[in-house]
């Protein structure tokens, strides 16, 4: 149970991660979620 909170906390932590680097790479138009 405690491995799968770990790989869920890490999934999001990569997500959001992956969302402010899209967002700083001046994606403005359109939400990165499309890809």
């Amino acid at each position: 149970m405690r491995a799968r909170l770990a790989a869920a906390a890490a999934g999001v932590r990569r997500a959001l991660s992956r969302r402010a680097a899209s967002f700083r790479g001046g994606n403005s138009g359109g939400s990165p979620q499309q890809r």
